[in-house]
């Protein structure tokens, strides 16, 4: 299974909000052994998110979409799905009476408008919002699933934690390869010297996959396998792992989120 994540609002093209929807979709992704291929940002536009649902349905299996479920003129996004998919909106009640409770809770009336949120697509399975009114889709249709949820960061982040990620488990489970990484934390060294370090590529990897991720301290590399037999897989990372420490010794100070000026904290205090 791979996945598409779309983020849709003229906020963040222009600039205005950080994207932070798709990092996070991302790294629960990661968590549990489903690569992201692409994200993409789009406006509150119907013809631009339906160009973009279609470019995602024809290169993912996953395609998750926040953004643009407000009860505004300007969030269209369940108007592109049910043109997508070529549906209906009918009332949920379930969804009506989640927001008539949070909507009690906070002292507030319901409006005409909010009761309009309670419409969904004829063909979504709902998931339900704890934290708003804007209830979240789950579609499945020719063997993909697509997600929709809300653009508002803990909203949607509730949705992934409580129902996205346990229905993506029982999906794959069996079925998706077992993807490892490790993180060596280097510095001291440029990119391009520690890459012309490294030597022949391929004959240090030998079928695993290596990335730069250079930062204001360093270079990250980050080791990647993928396979069906997880104690195999450990081992080939340790493999990789010391070649590369052969080749590049003093210049790597950590692994996975080590932070550099801990490490040099700890061998002063050693000294």
């Amino acid at each position: 299974m791979k996945a598409y994540i779309i983020t849709i609002g003229d906020e963040i093209l222009l600039g205005n909000t950080l994207n932070t929807n798709a990092a996070y979709i991302g790294n629960q992704l990661f968590e549990i052994n489903i690569p992201v291929i692409k994200t993409s940002v789009v406006g509150d536009d119907n013809a631009a998110i339906l160009s973009e649902l279609k470019s995602a349905s024809e290169t993912a299996d996953l395609i998750l979409i926040t953004g643009g479920l407000g009860p505004t003129h300007d969030d269209v996004t369940r108007k592109s799905i049910v043109d997508f998919f070529h549906t209906e909106l009918i009332e949920s009640k379930e969804v009506l009476e989640d927001i008539k409770t949070l909507f009690e809770k906070r002292e507030r009336q319901v409006t005409d408008v909010n009761v309009d949120q309670a419409k969904v697509p004829k063909i979504a399975e709902v998931i339900r919002n704890q934290f708003g009114t804007a209830p979240g889709l789950w579609i499945e249709n020719e063997q993909k699933v697509y997600v929709v949820m809300p653009g508002v960061p803990y909203e949607m982040e509730g949705m992934i934690e409580f129902t996205v990620i346990p229905k993506l488990k029982e999906k794959i489970d069996g079925t998706q390869k077992i993807l490892m990484n490790k993180i060596l934390m280097t510095t001291g060294i440029p990119e391009s010297t520690l890459y012309e370090r490294l030597g022949n590529i391929d004959e240090l990897l030998q079928g695993a996959k290596l990335a730069f991720l250079p930062n204001l301290f360093g270079v990250k590399l980050r080791l990647s396998v993928e396979g069906e037999d997880e104690k195999e897989l450990q081992n080939k990372l340790l493999e990789v792992e010391q070649r590369i420490r052969s080749k590049t010794g003093r210049f790597i100070y950590g692994v996975g989120e080590d932070q550099l000026e801990v490490v040099v904290g700890k061998l002063l205090l050693e000294r």
